[in-house]
């Protein structure tokens, strides 16, 4: 039913594949599942992002764990994708592999967008996670982290831990940031 789709697939010119992959996209369902698994390995990023966006708006559990080990792509833009579908929908059950991604990952941009996905989790570990990364030396983690921290406290306001005070003190500590951006945040 796609006349010499998986050609274009298979393609060596890289336009084509990504042409044929958007294409996928929009006519993708379940069935298409492992095809667009396949796909990740393509060394086209944009091919692996088309493939990923869709494998999320379609795929089950087993779509989600191989999303999430998209994070380890060598290619930031696939990274920042795959965080960006997170942010819309965060998985629950996937936050503490987000959690140990914001350990190893260097890059501040794709930080910002991981903090995004955990300020939005309904998991109540994202506080001592994002009271880390509130130390972080890029002013911008520093700020989303802020922001973060008083979104999960506030909607964890009826549990009383330790993480809790952990993550005011460490807004309280930001009061006296460098940059004037991250007080605003953590005020």
């Amino acid at each position: 039913g796609w006349p010499q789709g998986l050609e274009r697939l298979a393609s060596a010119d890289t336009p084509t594949r990504q042409n044929a992959a958007a294409e996928l996209a929009k006519r993708a369902g379940t069935a298409e599942e492992m095809l667009l698994r396949e796909m990740f390995s393509d060394p086209a990023p944009l091919v692996r992002e088309i493939s990923l966006k869709t494998l999320r708006q379609h795929g089950g559990t087993q779509s989600l764990n191989q999303l999430i080990d998209l994070l380890s792509d060598p290619e930031p833009n696939v990274r920042a994708a795959v965080l960006k579908v997170f942010v819309e929908s965060p998985p629950t059950d996937l936050i503490p592999r987000i959690i140990e991604y914001t350990k190893t990952e260097t890059d501040p941009d794709l930080l910002v967008h991981a903090v995004r996905v955990l300020r939005d989790s309904q998991v109540p570990a994202t506080l001592d996670a994002l009271t880390k990364l509130s130390k972080h030396e890029s002013w911008r983690v520093r700020a989303e982290a802020a922001e973060g921290i008083g979104k999960v406290a506030t909607r964890h306001s009826n549990d009383n831990d330790a993480s809790r005070a952990d993550a005011y003190a460490a807004l309280i500590a930001l009061l006296d940031d460098t940059d004037g951006f991250v007080i605003s945040r953590a005020v």
